[in-house]
């Protein structure tokens, strides 16, 4: 089970726009947060960053290293 944003910050005893803050800062460390895992939320934060890899050249296995998502995931959204 992954946590929410909120969820972090009560734990880490931050406000979650803190907990925002941080990841934005830091893109370069994926979290398996709920929304990244479930996929949730009204952006194409994960096309985005898949397409975004694939046309800069690199190869599925590293797209799916760095997304944490399944090749399968991956085709779908290229």
């Amino acid at each position: 089970m992954a946590l929410s944003q909120p969820h972090l910050a009560h734990l880490l005893g931050l406000a979650v726009d803190a907990v925002q803050e941080s990841i934005k800062k830091h893109e370069e460390v994926l979290l398996p947060t709920r929304g990244r895992v479930a996929d949730m939320g009204s952006t194409l934060i994960h096309a985005e960053k898949i397409i975004s890899l694939y046309m800069d050249g690199y190869p599925e296995t590293e797209i799916k290293r760095r997304t944490g998502h399944s090749y399968d995931s991956s085709e779908r959204y290229l």
